[in-house]
This record gives C-alpha cells, structure tokens and sequence, in this order.
C-alpha cells in the first residue's frame, strides 16, 4: 500500500471481535420500560421554539 509515494507495507483486513476482560460481569438486564416518549418530547420542543414559541 502506498500514499503519496511512501510505502505502507501490505494492507491487512482487521479482524473485528468481541474483547472484554475475563473478570468483567455481563452487562445488567435493562429494567421495565418507563413510559416515556423521550424523542416525542424533544420533537414537540424543537416545533414549539421554531414556531416562534
């Protein structure tokens, strides 16, 4: 592989795996959902401030 005239050396895909610590706990279980429509509200905030409030 070459860039503006300097070798590289040759190109090697990157094998993409799963890494983590062997003392690392799996991740928690999400807990109940909350019921509340967070994108909704930001979306009714963006249209009320850009209507001119």
């Amino acid at each position: 592989m070459r860039y503006m005239g300097r070798s590289f050396g040759q190109a090697v895909p990157h094998k993409i795996g799963r890494h983590s610590h062997p003392m690392a706990k799996p991740a928690p279980e999400p807990g109940p959902p909350s019921g509340i429509d967070y994108l909704g509200l930001l979306s009714e905030r963006h249209r009320a401030e850009s209507d001119g409030g």
